[in-house]
């Protein structure tokens, strides 16, 4: 290892020590925001809500909605046999004509829908005869508000708590009796309905205006768990889909889980793993350069053919053996003859001569002269001398080029 790797993560160490140390007892900030999202554990979440969500309905199956409400709403209204409970705790859903159709739709075949919802828009409430409005009280938004359910078999003291928001329910005349005020807020001197029950054919529909009552902070004060419990009494003892403000992809990861999902949780132990991530990039970058090495460049081996052979051939001149010579040229002849033209060269006659000049197109008297020098050289009426050696060659290179 060279010393300026060392050097590097050397460096990184003391970095990621000096850190961890400043970091160590480092709190987490703390956001006050309502967010209704069950992933969420800062005070304004619904993370208790739906880790306990099972056993407040007395052990009835929870299920948390994977798509949107709309989907859902059309799925469950396909089956009209079987009754389940709906229960929403957001900040807003957007209840167009469509969406608040397949709601009631829902709610006629039998099921219950609870929906705790801060803010409410008029074309579902105003198809139930209700308006929405707001109290301005006499007290800051940080005091308390006191909200309390109207039945008597239920906990229904007051229960307080913080950072209410002032939306309330006005029930107009028309609807008045078929209405039934479930609870009511108390904010300043007044008590307002912040809780209702609309009966639709076989099902009920029950609307709340202060879903932040069940938040995590708020479930932890006093007893003000109770109110949570006896709100959700309402829900009959069946199964219940469960809908808040976590983004659907969100419960889909957490529903398939994660094995780093732990690591990445965790703000300290996110930031070491990023660090050893890039420290080993650096090192195998700085490491793979150091070890490169120039490949030297390997010369293909040189066809030494036409050498070697000239090579021969000189030392066959030099000793005087025109003879082999003239017997090793007309076997290259004759198998160069073979090889390109396809032609037998067992017979040196007038047919060999035709099949030769049809094929190659060479003058017939070049061909019939090689031809007649082969002939009486194997008849042994040529002697092997230098000047009929270079008599052949030149025959034989007007017939092979």
């Amino acid at each position: 290892m060279s010393k300026l790797i060392q050097q590097l993560i050397f460096t990184l160490l003391i970095v990621g020590g000096i850190v961890i140390y400043v970091q160590k007892d480092q709190k987490p900030d703390i956001s006050w925001t309502p967010t209704y999202s069950s992933q969420d554990k800062m005070p304004y979440g619904t993370y208790i809500l739906r880790k306990e969500l099972s056993g407040l309905l007395k052990g009835a199956k929870v299920e948390s909605i994977e798509e949107n409400l709309y989907e859902f709403l059309i799925t469950a209204n396909k089956d009209s046999l079987t009754q389940v409970n709906l229960l929403t705790i957001t900040n807003e859903i957007s209840w167009d004509q469509a969406l608040v159709k397949q709601l009631f739709y829902f709610v006629e075949n039998g099921n219950t829908a609870v929906l705790l919802q801060t803010h409410f828009q008029e074309s579902l409430l105003d198809s139930l005869g209700i308006e929405k409005n707001y109290v301005i009280p006499n007290l800051s938004y940080s005091d308390q508000g006191k909200l309390q359910l109207t039945n008597k078999n239920l906990h229904h003291q007051g229960f307080h708590y913080q950072h209410l928001e002032p939306y309330i329910l006005q029930i107009k005349d028309s609807a008045k009796a078929n209405i039934t005020i479930l609870g009511t807020k108390t904010m300043g001197d007044k008590k307002h309905p912040n809780l209702v029950k609309v009966p639709l054919k076989k099902g009920n529909l029950i609307l709340g205006t202060d879903p932040i009552a069940l938040t995590n902070n708020n479930l932890l004060i006093s007893n003000n768990h109770l109110y949570a419990q006896s709100l959700l009494s309402y829900l009959p003892q069946q199964t219940t889909y469960y809908l808040d403000d976590t983004p659907v992809g969100d419960i889909k990861q957490v529903i398939s889980g994660s094995q780093m999902r732990f690591i990445f949780d965790n703000p300290g132990l996110k930031w070491a793993w990023n660090t050893l991530v890039f420290t080993l990039v650096v090192f195998i970058v700085f490491s793979t350069s150091r070890d490169q090495r120039i490949l030297p460049i390997i010369k293909p081996l040189e066809n030494n053919s036409v050498s070697f052979l000239k090579a021969i051939s000189f030392m066959f001149l030099q000793n005087k053996e025109y003879g082999d010579l003239i017997d090793k040229s007309i076997f290259f002849t004759l198998e160069k003859i073979r090889h390109k033209y396809a032609i037998s060269t067992q017979v040196l006659d007038k047919d060999f001569v035709t099949k030769l000049h049809t094929k190659s197109n060479l003058d017939t008297k070049d061909i019939q002269a090689l031809v007649d020098f082969i002939v009486q050289y194997k008849n042994s009426n040529i002697v092997a001398t230098k000047e009929n050696l270079i008599k052949f060659n030149t025959l034989r290179q007007k017939i092979i080029h």
